[in-house]
């Protein structure tokens, strides 16, 4: 069996750090994966007009949304949620073919206002917090809907 060479502690606290990171990476990379993936499987179902297995994709896309973490730039988080608000319409419209009433409104609402927040050269960092905890209370209250719906 093949044995660490003997490194000293902090060595090892480094080498815990590198896997880690490695890790994480993978997890973020993976997730990221899964909602493009979910995102395009919605919508080709949507656009076939089966609208329950494209709500069902759509659904799981933006419970994996996150924001990307290949790229950290204002421009490419406003990206973020201009696709996290592309789902969010898509789901709305195929609730309605499915007879589902899902009101995603405030989020929606939320959505644009963090998705202007990035957007915009002149913004003022101030506000981010109060834009940012009404759009994570807005994501909690429709992913407990769309857990109240499912159920």
């Amino acid at each position: 069996m093949a044995s660490l060479p003997n490194l000293p502690s902090g060595g090892l606290i480094v080498l815990f750090v590198c896997v880690f990171g490695l890790i994480l990476v993978v997890i973020f990379v993976v997730k990221e994966f899964l909602f493009s993936f979910h995102r395009r499987r919605g919508i080709e179902f949507f656009n076939e007009g089966r609208y329950h297995t494209a709500l069902q994709h759509l659904i799981q896309a933006e419970r994996l949304w996150i924001l990307r973490s290949s790229k950290q730039t204002m421009q490419s988080r406003a990206e973020d949620y201009k696709n996290l608000g592309m789902v969010l319409d898509l789901i709305g419209e195929t609730a309605g073919h499915c007879s589902l009433k899902i009101d995603a409104s405030e989020y929606r609402k939320a959505i644009s206002e963090m998705e202007r927040f990035f957007s915009n050269n002149r913004r003022s960092f101030r506000d981010y917090p109060k834009i940012y905890l009404t759009f994570t209370r807005l994501q909690k209250q429709f992913r407990a809907e769309i857990k109240r719906i499912r159920a």
